[in-house]
């Protein structure tokens, strides 16, 4: 029994091409110690990461949450533990609006240890 053919390709092919379509949009991101790119931590649906400039060999990452952006207002994020210490992330109302009308938001981080980290959203 013959192996049936879609756009002239047999199934293998097709599945195979089509796989291929899916993954092709996933990007990749990589970050070394104290580069100037950022990273981010993988969210949920809804959720919103920063992206941490600056970041450490144990780099710092921030999530607004989907909760958080749907009540809106102001708030105070705090950056994921890195070598020793964490910084804070304040939040205006205003930013919160920009940042759940997916418009790019940036916001220095407070000092610790001193130094501290431009975060990008969206």
């Amino acid at each position: 029994m013959g192996e049936s053919k879609i756009n002239g390709l047999g199934r293998r092919e097709f599945l195979g091409t089509a796989a291929a379509a899916i993954f092709s949009g996933i990007a990749i991101h990589i970050t070394g110690c104290n580069s100037d790119s950022g990273t981010s931590p993988k969210s949920s649906s809804g959720d919103i990461a920063g992206t941490v400039e600056t970041n450490h060999a144990t780099p710092h990452t921030v999530l607004i949450t989907k909760v958080q952006v749907e009540a809106g207002g102001s708030i105070s994020l705090m950056l994921s533990s890195a070598p020793g210490h964490t910084h804070t992330v304040d939040l205006s109302a205003a930013d919160m609006v920009a940042i759940k009308a997916k418009t790019h938001t940036m916001v220095q981080s407070g000092t610790t240890s001193g130094h501290s980290h431009m975060v990008h959203f969206n």
